[in-house]
């Protein structure tokens, strides 16, 4: 979820998956969201057709499924056919 070439010394620039703004809060779920959008939480499923648990590594945030293991964020919103300004609507 970052734009553009990153930069040597240029820090990771996080974005919100509701409005694509900077990510500076957390919802309720631990989602990195804006400040405007923390009360919003996201419910994915998986191509399998149980629900995705939000994860946090150091790596960033992604998603777990029961039966198919780690889905990373690209592969769920193609899963949900959702793109990210689509969430503006929940």
């Amino acid at each position: 979820m970052m734009r553009g070439r990153k930069v040597y010394g240029q820090s990771q620039e996080i974005l919100c998956p509701f409005c694509g703004n900077q990510a500076t809060a957390r919802n309720g779920q631990g989602l990195p969201t804006c400040p405007h959008h923390t009360g919003k939480e996201i419910n994915l499923k998986c191509a399998c057709g149980g629900w995705l648990d939000i994860r946090e590594s150091k790596f960033g945030t992604f998603f777990t499924c029961m039966d198919c293991g780690p889905v990373s964020w690209k592969k769920a919103w193609e899963i949900n056919d959702l793109p990210i300004k689509s969430f503006e609507d929940l």
